[in-house]
């Protein structure tokens, strides 16, 4: 039920940003939300099917799996897009669920197979201020 509502506010977003700007698949945002929530889960599992490139994210492989009870609509997602790389940028920003700390990570998100993917080597080389100066924003979910 919380992805039909989640889709439901993308896909509004959407209609309201207007038609001359390049609008981010619902499965990149939806990619982000699952990226962070495998991340606050510690499911190390869920983590490795994202990736962009096998291997490139192998960070507390052995740490015990729970439910971290994230959810979709707590988090802010700033898209941006990259036209000549065809790659999005999503920044994203909540407050850890667990321990009421601001959780900030910014994602390279590439199409692989008809796949939305994590890009973790790109991921690590980007800034915010670098992309928002470069590109223009194509959407921002959850920013209030």
């Amino acid at each position: 039920m919380n992805l039909i509502k989640f889709l439901t506010v993308v896909l509004f977003f959407g209609v309201l940003v207007g038609c001359g700007q390049q609008q981010p698949p619902e499965q990149v945002v939806n990619t982000a939300y699952q990226w962070e929530k495998a991340y606050m889960d510690r499911d190390y599992e869920a983590k490795q099917e994202l990736l962009y490139e096998d291997g490139t994210y192998d960070i507390k492989k052995t740490a015990q799996k729970k439910d971290s009870g994230l959810k979709s609509e707590n988090i802010r997602y700033e898209v941006y897009f990259d036209k000549e790389l065809d790659w999005y940028y999503v920044f994203t920003t909540y407050k850890n669920p667990g321990h009421g700390t601001k959780v900030s990570n910014d994602l390279v998100i590439r199409e692989k197979d008809s796949d939305w993917k994590i890009d973790m080597e790109a991921s690590e080389d980007i800034s915010k201020e670098d992309i928002e100066g470069k590109f223009d924003q194509v959407a921002c979910i959850n920013c209030k």
